[in-house]
């Protein structure tokens, strides 16, 4: 019995020797085995890349937008334990700085408040700004905010009708004062009543009518 050389090894026609069902089933183990290690690779790429990004915005504090990588992560490999470490972390960071947020709302809010209820409107339209840009989502401070404006229009609206009560009474005032050193008593007396209406409280239109009678 003569021995094969390695030579006459590799190039034997192993056709020959094995069925061609052998031949299958060898090219698809061969290639199920290529397959699973390229969806390792491709899996293994794909968290260390989520993992890269969660990590950079973890440190530059975007915590929902960190949050939302580690679950990419874990959808590549659910097992892992660190992606989950980091979600409870941002979890506990999260609630955290809710608290601190609701308590500078809630003590910009009762500074409002207080403000509102003196009637300083600036300083209070200015604390109810700053409790929305802590917390955007809360009503409040926005409907106060429309309180204030209202507030404010009927202050305008009051404080020009006393102007023009003030106008009409100080024109009212010296017509009548010329109708009286004129001697025309009777004029003067319904010029002076005629301020009344406009200052009921005129002490100075009530001492001449009393003089006038």
């Amino acid at each position: 019995f003569k021995q094969k050389t390695a030579y006459e090894i590799k190039e034997y026609d192993w056709s020959s020797d094995v069925c061609s069902s052998d031949l299958t089933e060898i090219k698809k183990t061969l290639e199920d085995k290529r397959l699973a290690e390229e969806k390792v690779k491709i899996t293994q790429e794909g968290y260390n890349q989520a993992i890269n990004n969660a990590d950079a915005k973890f440190n530059s504090t975007h915590y929902l937008e960190a949050r939302s990588e580690y679950q990419v992560a874990l959808n590549y490999k659910p097992d892992e334990s660190y992606p989950k470490l980091k979600l409870s972390e941002i979890d506990e960071i999260l609630e955290k700085l809710q608290k601190e947020k609701q308590t500078a709302y809630n003590r910009a809010k009762a500074s409002a408040d207080s403000y509102l209820y003196q009637k300083k409107y600036a300083a209070a339209k200015s604390q109810y700004n700053k409790a929305i840009d802590i917390l955007p989502e809360e009503e409040y401070p926005k409907l106060k905010l429309k309180e204030i404006e209202a507030l404010l229009a009927l202050e305008e609206a009051d404080t020009k009708q006393k102007e023009e009560l003030e106008r009409l009474y100080n024109e009212s005032i010296a017509e009548a004062n010329n109708f009286f050193k004129n001697v025309d008593y009777l004029s003067a007396k319904a010029g002076y009543q005629k301020a009344l209406s406009y200052n009921p409280n005129s002490s100075f239109a009530k001492k001449r009518i009393n003089e006038i009678d």
